[in-house]
């Protein structure tokens, strides 16, 4: 089931608005303060969460080019099944083989506000998970507060579609991981 990584989902926008040519602006994802959970199933619901090990972005703020990551690990998996957990982790993650879960973003179309607001970003990049790279759009809420910045998104992970093995039961349906995310994060503006 899977990962949320991203984030992350997590995700990030861009920079203030009015910037000059050729200014980036770095968003610093604080792991501490970031929620990645995990949910599936119709008559047996299952949730989990998962633990962000770093995220920084570097965004040109004129072109919407982004580049950084968001990792995840993929070990600190952990739902409300104890034995579902040992399941995704042997069999379905193979977290001993494949450690890491990470976002790479390559675009973020939107903006974020020039001064205290919020704003609708679209991050579209690459997700590694399983060994395996696949093409992903997230959607993410952001809310600026000086430099600090809160994003949240919501998206799924077709894990079974992407190869790896279905961790379905009886109760338990799903082919497809809902993943939630919300980062607390610092925003450092180009320098004047």
């Amino acid at each position: 089931m899977l990962a949320a990584t991203l984030a992350v989902g997590t995700a990030l926008g861009q920079g203030t608005t009015g910037a000059g040519p050729g200014s980036t602006v770095s968003i610093h994802l604080d792991p501490a303060r970031t929620s990645i959970g995990f949910s599936a199933g119709t008559l047996r619901h299952v949730r989990g969460t998962f633990q962000l090990k770093g995220g920084l972005f570097a965004l040109d703020t004129n072109t919407g080019v982004a580049q950084g990551e968001i990792l995840v690990d993929a070990a600190s998996e952990k739902s409300t099944d104890a034995k579902l957990d040992r399941k995704l982790q042997g069999e379905v993650l193979q977290s001993g083989r494949y450690p890491e879960i990470f976002f790479h973003p390559e675009k973020v179309t939107g903006k974020l506000p020039a001064k205290d607001g919020e704003a609708h970003l679209r991050l579209t990049g690459s997700f590694n998970i399983h060994g395996a790279d696949h093409p992903l759009t997230v959607d993410v809420d952001a809310l600026t507060k000086g430099a600090e910045v809160l994003l949240r998104s919501t998206f799924t992970v077709p894990y079974v579609q992407w190869g790896m093995k279905d961790a379905s039961t009886l109760l338990m349906r799903d082919r497809d991981v809902r993943i939630t995310v919300e980062s607390h994060g610092t925003v450092e503006a180009p320098k004047s």
